[in-house]
């Protein structure tokens, strides 16, 4: 039989017990050291939420909106039972499942004989996490991780079944591939191209009459165990009656979600798709580039070898074709989301196939055919060592990244959120602990209600979770046309419960939205949006009638004389005078050498002592897309429910297959296009957001003040931020509000909507909109 031909694992107590022990221990301190620094509000919001949801009792998919499969929600769930409801019990959980992976990948190896080789491979797999990135987030309780395990475990049993007990270890293939498409539904293709590696070798040509009856039992076996498998999950869809649901929110949902993603339209942007070179783990990683490399270059050669001795295989190189075609199906995986922390996890089978290549060559030729093995054999070392050198950089500066990473201020979160026991820079655990002190302030006046979903982040996860009090969306994100497809007419209730105002919203950036007022801002790295806002309606009568206000110039002071001398210039943006700012202390009161000041008309007759908070938002009219495919300007532009908002799909003409903006668009048109963006916070495809300042901000960049012109003679009264004395007016005469920003954090040139809004402490604002036009 050609499985003798395999070098079997001695059976002794050290590498079967004593080395995957220390393996686990090591891979999973190594993960561990930080998984709990950083938070991502996006993807860890997202799996908590569902986990908690599912742990209090909610259906997932009925209830709620799910993006992924079940299994991974009962292991969340499980998660949370044991190590409490706190997003940092997933991240725990996340780290023993690449520790498992780590023990899997030396397992594979040390069943074929090669001991040592994979034990060196899993540590090496585990050094080059790329969660150790310098970026402070970036470590994600991600169904990818368990979906790995799960396939690494099924390579396992496969790879037993080739020489050993074919029935129970091909039956227990099929479980595990097929759990892993119940963690995550791209398993199917791990699963698809794993049935044609088995069909590949039934026939007998190529792996022996003998071989060829055994792979019709691992067929047979493996399919059978995978359908066993599936039932337990069909059995609780079938119960709770969300068939539908799962199809629409795990498939439909993410095959529309694709068609956002643009394809290749040369041969170069092609070649770099498919070997791609980033940037997004801090310096410039060619991992995923070389690999595929690989495993073209071992194939290419295998096939060669094969051709030229004209023999069937034999186990090592049916292994070693298991590997290779699993790591194909991991490079193939990729290109849907390409997002540099999945490198690492689809490349584990990569790692056994390195593992064994590097055993291979040490080996004597086979009598008969040295020209051959020793062509062969260079071409290997070759291609091996190149890979080798890659990963071993790799490693080197993953270790760095570590090292910078643990020597970082961290401030463990002790609040009673779904946040403790995580660890923020100190300013951002600042800013979290302001935000959710609003969370619990609003949800106490609210009395549990739900939250109006404005963000692209899901920060319905950082609320108290109140059973029957969170049913209004199923969407716990606005990710504008997809949401349509889960949760018809969402659009339509979305702007329903806005007109209410009677609950509180989530959202990105700074929005303006008429009726509502920021009371909350996070400030907190993440992988979409850095700035979030907590709004509550205000106790207006009617939602304001909001002016737009044109404007030809921005005053612009500024002072370059230790004694607060002053100059006024009425340049814009594009052409100012500018001075180099400075926040150095002047007699013991910190200055502004330049500033940026928009009159406020109709703020007039505001005591100092009413006003509570100042808000600014500023939307370039170069930031606005000129561009929307066909799904964007359906469920987002078209189906916008005012008149005003319905006025910009008309600015929008088909063009094929997309939609463009007219060209010399009239003034009051464009003033509606900013306000609809403004409002709608997202700038669609690259989710681009106004620049805004508001004093709810712990950043000075993004602190705006309100100064008041007062009588003649008198400098500009400061009523709201730092005490930060500010130079002279030109007409100390005029007695009116304005908004003053510190010009070197102002935006770039160019026409641009601009709103501000005034909150007072009896939860009334003013609120109003300036068009700046830039002069050519």
């Amino acid at each position: 039989m050609a499985g003798r031909d395999m070098k079997m694992p001695t059976r002794t107590f050290v590498p079967r017990l004593i080395l995957p022990l220390i393996l686990f221990v090591v891979a999973y301190g190594m993960q561990r050291s930080v998984a709990l620094l950083g938070m991502d509000l996006h993807h860890d919001g997202f799996m908590f939420d569902a986990a908690r949801r599912t742990f209090y009792g909610d259906v997932p998919y009925k209830d709620f909106f799910y993006q992924y499969n079940l299994a991974t929600i009962f292991l969340h769930v499980a998660a949370l039972k044991i190590l409490g409801v706190y997003i940092a019990s997933l991240k725990i959980a996340t780290s023993m499942a690449y520790a498992l992976i780590a023990v899997l990948i030396y397992a594979c190896v040390a069943y074929q004989g090669r001991v040592w080789q994979g034990f060196l491979a899993a540590i090496l797999w585990s050094t080059l996490s790329p969660f150790y990135m310098p970026a402070e987030n970036g470590y994600h309780a991600w169904p990818s991780v368990y979906m790995v395990a799960s396939i690494m475990l099924g390579i396992y049993f496969l790879l037993r079944s080739v020489s050993h007990r074919t029935w129970l270890n091909a039956c227990l293939a099929g479980l595990c591939f097929n759990l892993a498409f119940w963690f995550k539904q791209i398993a199917a293709l791990q699963i698809a191209f794993c049935l044609v590696w088995i069909l590949s070798n039934t026939r007998s040509a190529s792996t022996g009459h003998a071989m060829s009856r055994q792979f019709r039992t691992i067929f047979i076996a493996y399919v059978l165990g995978g359908l066993i498998s599936a039932i337990p999950f069909f059995f609780y869809l079938w119960q709770l009656d969300s068939f539908t649901d799962w199809w629409i929110s795990a498939f439909e949902f993410n095959r529309l979600f694709a068609l956002t993603h643009r394809t290749a339209s040369t041969i170069q942007t092609f070649i770099g798709n498919m070997f791609p070179i980033g940037k997004a783990l801090g310096y410039t990683s060619v991992l995923w580039a070389i690999i595929p490399a690989y495993l073209i270059a071992t194939l290419f050669l295998s096939y060669e070898k094969q051709a030229n001795t004209g023999k069937p295989k034999d186990t090592p190189q049916i292994n070693a074709s298991l590997l290779a075609t699993m790591g194909l199906c991991g490079w193939l995986e990729y290109f849907p989301l390409s997002h540099d922390f999945h490198t690492q996890l689809f490349t584990a089978p990569v790692f056994c196939l390195i593992a064994m290549q590097s055993a291979t060559l040490k080996d004597n030729p086979t009598p008969g055919r040295e020209r051959v093995n020793a062509s062969r054999r260079f071409s290997v070392g070759i291609v091996l060592s190149i890979t080798l050198m890659v990963i071993s950089y790799e490693a080197a500066r993953h270790l760095v990244g570590l090292s910078e990473k643990l020597k970082q201020p961290w401030q463990y979160l002790l609040l009673d959120s779904p946040a403790k026991g995580l660890a923020l820079n100190p300013n951002h655990a600042k800013s979290f602990e302001h935000f959710h002190e609003a969370i619990v302030s609003i949800s106490n006046k609210m009395h549990g209600s739900p939250q109006i979903p404005l963000s692209v982040d899901p920060l319905r996860a950082l609320f108290p979770y109140i059973p029957n009090h969170n049913q209004l969306f199923k969407m716990g994100v606005d990710w504008t046309w997809p949401n349509e497809t889960v949760e018809p007419p969402f659009n339509e209730k979305l702007h329903a419960k806005l007109k209410e105002r009677q609950l509180a919203i989530y959202a990105d950036s700074l929005l303006a939205i008429p009726g509502y007022t920021a009371i909350g801002l996070l400030e907190v790295p993440s992988a979409i949006k850095a700035f979030h806002t907590l709004y509550v309606p205000t106790a207006d009568r009617d939602p304001p009638s909001l002016r737009t206000s044109m404007m030809d110039h921005l005053e612009v002071l500024s002072s370059t004389h230790a004694d607060g001398a002053s100059t006024t210039s009425n340049e814009s943006p594009a052409r100012p005078t500018r001075t180099v700012p400075s926040t150095e202390p002047q007699n013991g009161t910190p200055t502004i050498n330049s500033v940026t000041i928009l009159r406020l008309a109709s703020a007039d007759h505001i005591r100092v002592d009413q006003i509570k908070h100042l808000h600014i938002s500023v939307l370039n009219d170069a930031s606005i897309p000129t561009s929307l495919s066909k799904l964007e300007y359906e469920w987002l532009v078209m189906r916008a429910a005012t008149s005003e908002e319905r006025q910009v799909s008309a600015l929008y003409r088909k063009t094929r297959d997309h939609y463009t903006l007219v060209d010399n668009i009239k003034p009051e048109h464009a003033t509606a296009i900013g306000r609809f963006f403004l409002e709608n916070g997202k700038l669609l495809r690259n989710q681009t957001l106004p620049y805004f300042f508001t004093t709810l901000s712990a950043s000075p960049a993004r602190q705006p003040y309100l100064a008041k012109v007062l009588e003649s003679g008198n400098p500009p009264r400061l009523i709201w931020g730092r005490q930060i004395r500010l130079p002279n007016t030109a007409d100390e005469k005029e007695s009116a509000n304005a908004l003053a920003i510190p010009f070197d954090r102002y935006v770039s040139a160019g026409s641009k909507t601009i709103y501000w809004q005034i909150a007072l402490n009896d939860n009334t604002s003013r609120s109003g909109y300036f068009r700046y036009v830039e002069e050519r």
